[in-house]
C-alpha cells in the first residue's frame, strides 16, 4: 500500500481541463501585479507627501519670515464692503416676458 499510486485522474491531467491551470496562473500573475502596483503607488504617494511637508517645515524653520504675511485690514474691509453692496442690490425686474409674448407684430405692412 505504501508504494502504490492512486489511479484517480486529476483534473489537470485531463486534456479538456489543462486550460484552467493556465487561467489560474494568469489570474495569479495579474493579481500579484495589481497588488504590487497598489503597494508601490501607495509608497510613492506617501513618500512624496511627507517629503514635501518636511521641506516646507525646514524652510519655515530656516526662514521664519516666510510664515509671517501681514494682512492689510483696510483693503480687506473695503473689499468686504463692496462685496456686500454687490450682493445686496435688488434684482432687475423684467418689463416684458420674452417667453410668454402672445402677439407678434411685424414692421412690414400687409399687402392687399
Amino acid at each position: 500500500m505504501l508504494g502504490l499510486k492512486s489511479k484517480i485522474n486529476y483534473q489537470t491531467e485531463i486534456k479538456e481541463y489543462r486550460q484552467f491551470a493556465r487561467f489560474r496562473l494568469v489570474i495569479l500573475l495579474v493579481l500579484c501585479l495589481t497588488i504590487s502596483m497598489i503597494v508601490i503607488g501607495s509608497y510613492y504617494i506617501y513618500s512624496n507627501i511627507y517629503t514635501a511637508v518636511n521641506q516646507v517645515k525646514s524652510q519655515l524653520i530656516l526662514n521664519p519670515l516666510l510664515s509671517q504675511e501681514p494682512i492689510d485690514f483696510d483693503k480687506f474691509d473695503k473689499v468686504q464692503k463692496s462685496w456686500k453692496e454687490k450682493n445686496e442690490q435688488p434684482a432687475i425686474e423684467l418689463t416684458r416676458d420674452p417667453f410668454n409674448f402672445k402677439t407678434v407684430t411685424t414692421s412690414t405692412p400687409k399687402k392687399p
